[in-house]
């Protein structure tokens, strides 16, 4: 026969009552909840914002290349005119 001071009073058990640790455990899980809930609208807003505004900045990022390719092309047309001055002022 089991003693019931034995080894079934070292098993698990559930006790039907509620500490006031639990309501307050209870009570910031369900505010984190709330809180990220109501600030999901507005972290979509500024992505959204920003998702709006990505095609400016390709196009001014796009029209920025193009112009800074334009530079180096002159600033490479140039070196080699000058390049060519000096091989030809070098000849005999």
């Amino acid at each position: 026969m089991a003693n019931p001071d034995g080894p079934d009073r070292r098993r698990w058990h559930v006790k039907k009552e509620i500490s006031v640790g639990d309501l307050i455990a209870f009570a910031m899980a369900a505010v984190a909840v709330i809180t990220a809930y109501t600030t999901l609208d507005k972290r979509l807003a500024v992505i959204e914002e920003k998702v709006g505004q990505q095609p400016a900045n390709d196009r001014r990022q796009d029209d920025d290349a193009i112009r800074y390719q334009a530079r180096i092309d002159a600033q490479l047309t140039e070196i080699n005119r000058k390049l060519d001055w000096l091989m030809q002022r070098g000849r005999p």
